[in-house]
């Protein structure tokens, strides 16, 4: 394989630009609660699961990502995944030492994708503190504390620099995505920076040849604040969601050509905060909850929104490979172990319950209050509301659900997510082969 590298404005393999293609393997290496199907944020989810189900998270990790995954990804063309990574899989917190176990994972995952000519990149999704106030960065509180401590982040650099340790000579990195969708406090850019440039210095002294992904502010979507690194290869990475803000969107009676529209504008509006930025681009994050919309207009959005990257020229990953059927490519089948408990839970928990207790609650909170709330005040309660929530429902719900399956079925779960045993979604499979087969740019080979 060849090392992808910055070429202009353009990925390249070697001297050939190549459009990169990929999936993102959420809830592997960091669990995230919606597209498990289960309540919790990282940390107590790994907890309650391994007392239900021996060695669960083990096994779990072991069967999640495989050789079969990887060949199963590459036949369908493409040529990356993006992979979410806890820093608690790094670093021991308790002895305040590195954690071999992330290490391994990452061993493992270069040994699986030099094998399959499969490029991967490292997402570092969630911090001590948490860097956004949302449970995908492992925020406990609601209030992102990354920003507030210096120690914090020393810590997160020097897990990168253990990493480009491991990785540096590796031909299949992809390169390192730093952070994912940071949000910083009002008036406090130079956070970012600093910790950006601190981190990459940390990743040269060890790799000097890999790409460097840098994500905006504003859950990556605003880089209006971010500096322009000096440094050849690095490149800016965005997420791009737009039907969670343009409801419209998801809406069938839509015409086509106004949905285009509305699709070229919201990226317009992300790439029109990058200033002189003439780099190459790449779309870290975009999908659709298609277990929520109707088949064909779920692939229909898809379809439109890798057309609006393609024609900007910006490589694109989709956002999931593999989840409990909410909005991947591959999900553990209707009669597992696994779908039993998510329909165990259904019907008392879902994200979006989630996130309109912790909006009423914010809301009701500012009634008491003798002064009127800012909308971002309110918007920082419902954080707060959100992540204390999110600890009791574990007790509340995710336990109850595992204690009605019979004890075989829980100590078989972590085997549901394994490839054979696995479902696919037939109209997404066919999509994205459709559309990597459209560019000969598609291979890595």
């Amino acid at each position: 394989m060849e090392p992808i590298r910055v070429m202009g404005n353009q990925f390249a393999a070697g001297d050939q630009p190549i459009m990169l293609k990929g999936l993102g393997v959420g809830s592997w290496l960091n669990l995230e609660h919606f597209m498990m199907g289960v309540p919790g944020w990282d940390g107590d989810l790994r907890a309650c699961l391994n007392q239900y189900s021996p060695r669960f998270m083990r096994r779990f990790t072991r069967n999640f990502f495989t050789a079969e995954d990887a060949r199963y990804i590459r036949s369908l063309g493409i040529n990356f995944i993006r992979v979410p990574i806890n820093h608690h899989l790094f670093w021991d917190d308790e002895q305040d030492i590195p954690n071999p176990f992330g290490f391994a994972q990452l061993s493992r995952l270069a040994k699986i994708c030099m094998d399959s000519g499969l490029y991967f990149l490292p997402d570092l999704h969630t911090t001590p503190g948490g860097h956004n106030p949302d449970w995908h960065s492992e925020c406990r509180t609601g209030s992102p504390q990354f920003w507030a401590f210096g120690c914090l982040r020393r810590r997160v650099v020097r897990i990168l620099g253990e990493i480009a340790v491991l990785l540096g000579d590796c031909p299949a990195l992809l390169g390192y995505d730093l952070l994912n969708e940071p949000v910083l406090p009002q008036g406090h850019a130079a956070l970012l920076n600093d910790f950006y440039r601190d981190a990459v210095a940390a990743i040269r002294r060890h790799d000097a040849n890999h790409i460097v992904f840098l994500e905006g502010d504003r859950f990556s979507m605003d880089f209006s604040a971010v500096a322009p690194l000096d440094d050849a290869q690095w490149a800016y990475t965005f997420h791009f969601y737009p039907g969670v803000w343009d409801a419209r969107l998801l809406e069938a009676a839509m015409p086509a050509a106004q949905r285009k529209e509305a699709l070229e504008g919201a990226l317009a509006a992300i790439l029109g905060t990058m200033g002189g930025y003439q780099g190459p681009l790449l779309c870290g994050e975009m999908g659709y909850e298609l277990s929520c919309l109707p088949t064909s207009l779920g692939l229909e959005l898809t379809r439109m929104t890798i057309a609006a990257l393609d024609a900007r020229g910006s490589g694109w990953c989709l956002w999931c490979y593999k989840d409990a059927g909410f909005m991947g490519l591959v999900y553990p089948a209707a009669d597992s172990g696994w779908m039993r408990l998510v329909g165990n839970v259904r019907g008392r928990w879902d994200h979006h319950s989630a996130a309109r207790l912790g909006q009423a609650a914010a809301e009701a909170i500012g009634k008491l209050c003798p002064y009127p709330l800012t909308a971002l005040e309110q918007e920082r309660f419902q954080f707060v509301i959100r992540a204390m929530v999110a600890q009791t429902d574990v007790t509340h719900i995710l336990t109850e659900a595992l204690e009605a399956l019979p004890p075989a079925v829980r100590e078989t779960l972590p085997d549901d997510f394994q490839w054979h045993c696995c479902a696919r979604n037939a109209g997404l499979e066919a999509l994205l082969a459709e559309v990597c087969a459209q560019s000969m740019c598609c291979t890595a080979d």
